[in-house]
């Protein structure tokens, strides 16, 4: 279901593409859109983790939860492809990618962690009480581990932004 792509080396970074690169500010204004998109996953995660928390998990439940992990690896998927444009990327932002692509893929593995508890978690039909119990917890756990890292990718990427726009004032003035 879920797969990790690996990383877009850097075949030119200073090549005949550089009039197609995006400046940090363009590239900073369509990352919004992207943020708005996890904030707007946050809140619904939110929603489908809460039956677990409260241990009234319905089987309609279960499935509203893997189908929001499904949509939230989409938008990883999509985020994390803008960073693979290295041709439209400011070229600031090239090194510093990385770190952030590292967060995005943790973000998809702990998502793909989720959906298989959930989904065993569905497909067995604990009849254990404690057992039952365990894993509620243990998703619920996986769930506020997961929206921790979700909650934090708009002060991530303000630090790499500022981050950028240093490295932006230190290419400008090497030149």
């Amino acid at each position: 279901m879920f797969s990790r792509r690996p990383y877009v080396l850097c075949h030119s970074w200073f090549s005949e593409n550089d009039d197609k690169r995006q400046s940090l500010e363009y590239f900073s204004s369509s990352m919004e859109v992207y943020v708005k998109a996890l904030t707007e996953m946050q809140d619904t995660l939110q929603l489908v983790a809460m039956p677990f928390r409260k241990r009234e998990v319905l089987p309609f439940q279960c499935r509203k939860a893997m189908m929001a992990l499904v949509d939230l690896t989409k938008r990883i998927d999509e985020l994390c492809d803008l960073f693979s444009e290295i041709a439209l990327l400011p070229l600031a932002m090239i090194a510093l990618r990385y770190r952030f692509l590292d967060e995005l893929y943790y973000i998809e593995e702990q998502a793909c962690k989720l959906s298989n508890l959930i989904d065993s978690y569905y497909e067995r039909g604990i009849t254990s009480t404690q057992q039952r119990r365990q894993q509620e917890n243990a998703i619920s756990e996986l769930f506020t581990t997961l929206l921790q890292h979700i909650i934090d990718i708009p002060s991530k990427i303000g630090f790499m932004f500022d981050e950028a726009k240093f490295q932006e004032i230190r290419i400008a003035s090497s030149s």
